[in-house]
């Protein structure tokens, strides 16, 4: 289109083309999106959500259905949303992974459902036969507490895992399980399994190396672990140590949580609770990395304060050498000051010859507690290196074991 001002004929681009011109502009930009190479574009996908990779399918028509091929799907809090009411949450979150995957297509590494609004219903049926046929690595399903989720029989299909992750589930194998013969790394949280059923879970697993049990029910006992790869171990909850036996491992670093209840008739407790302690250790002579959770040495609420120290001769009658501990690293939490506490630092220190540092951790300094790190002070120790690191509230806790942990491990 042609205009004349001050007497000259200027030509003027219409709309239309102008509207073509800024098109073709956002094409071009969206073509050298799509000449990225295909690594660094699912990467760009992954640190969306799946809301947001959705829309990129407006980019261009190379970039229509790219996100339907991401190697990884995670339905969480953060990346998936829902509102506030938990019925219409779970419904809309149950549509919204059903239709996900009806449109997805490729291989997916790695699957994840984390939502404290969601529970499963007749559709994880469906979603775990689906994972079977897709050479999945990774699986976590974290459902809220209640209901328990009952895991279909299609999910131990899933023949190429290497990590499963599962909470508040149901777990019954069933008798054609073949085992995860590649899985390396397993946490159980809150789950339902039966005795035979753990031991044979973690029997079918000859590579794992890395695994997790929270909150295991007191009616798997005794638990016998058979996992010569194992290398690393985390127990918490109610777990009975002294009812855990192990086959041939290789264990060099655990997280133990368990709790010692003082009541009244706590003497005799206690003393049951620390030998079982010792013996569990005594099946693992290799372990360097040592975490005693807060509730081992925890009174009851309703426990007399003058049973706080029940059970500290039990340690002055250990007192013989453990020549067997390895230990390189351990923290002992929620440290209240008691004598009952300094027996078991102390045997730590007169039997791990290894030592580098012991952390003790718990609220800001109390008198029990300042006394108790001036008597450790004069414990003699098996390790001459051995240091003694007491953490209170303030200190980033995790940060400083996590360093340590590291270090071991690069040594």
């Amino acid at each position: 289109m042609a205009v004349v001002r001050g007497g000259a004929l200027v030509r003027v681009a219409s709309s239309g083309n102008k509207r073509a011109r800024i098109t073709s502009q956002m094409e071009d930009k969206a073509d050298r999106l799509s000449e990225l190479p295909e690594h660094l574009i699912d990467h760009i996908l992954l640190l969306l959500s799946i809301k947001d990779a959705v829309k990129t399918s407006m980019l261009s028509r190379k970039w229509r259905y790219r996100w339907t091929t991401l190697p990884e799907l995670v339905f969480d809090d953060l990346r998936t949303p829902t509102s506030s009411d938990a019925q219409s949450s779970n419904s809309v979150l149950g549509k919204i992974i059903s239709d996900v995957l009806l449109i997805h297509t490729g291989p997916l590494r790695k699957f994840v459902i984390s939502h404290k609004k969601f529970h499963a219903d007749s559709d994880i049926s469906r979603w775990c036969y689906y994972l079977s046929r897709v050479s999945l690595k990774e699986l976590v399903l974290n459902f809220s507490v209640s209901p328990w989720c009952k895991i279909p029989s299609s999910l131990f299909s899933c023949q190429e895992l290497v990590c499963l992750n599962l909470c508040s589930c149901s777990i019954n194998l069933p008798t054609t399980f073949g085992g995860f013969k590649h899985l390396k790394r397993m946490e159980l949280s809150s789950c339902l399994v039966s005795q035979d059923g753990l031991e044979r879970l973690i029997l079918s697993c000859p590579l794992l190396e890395n695994m997790m049990l929270k909150n295991v029910d007191r009616q798997i006992s005794p638990l016998h672990i058979s996992a010569p790869k194992l290398r690393h171990l985390g127990l918490y909850g109610t777990v009975n140590l002294k009812d855990v036996s192990f086959g041939a491992n290789h264990l060099t670093s655990g997280v133990i949580s368990f709790s010692v209840d003082i009541n009244e008739d706590g003497v005799a407790h206690v003393n049951q609770s620390y030998s079982s302690f010792i013996n569990f250790f005594s099946q693992l002579p290799l372990i360097a990395r040592l975490s005693v959770g807060r509730y081992l040495l925890k009174p009851r609420q309703s426990s007399r304060q003058g049973n706080a120290d029940a059970g500290y001769g039990f340690w002055e009658r250990h007192r013989s050498p453990c020549p067997s501990l390895q230990l390189r690293v351990a923290a002992i939490f929620g440290i209240l000051g008691t004598r009952l506490e300094l027996g078991l630092i102390r045997f730590v220190l007169e039997n791990s010859p290894f030592l580098k540092k012991i952390f003790t951790a718990g609220p800001s300094p109390a008198p029990s507690t300042s006394q108790l790190l001036k008597d450790l002070l004069q414990i003699e120790r098996a390790s001459p290196c051995a240091q003694v690191v007491h953490l209170d509230a303030k200190d980033t806790i995790g940060d400083k074991l996590g360093q340590t942990f590291l270090s071991l491990h690069n040594d």
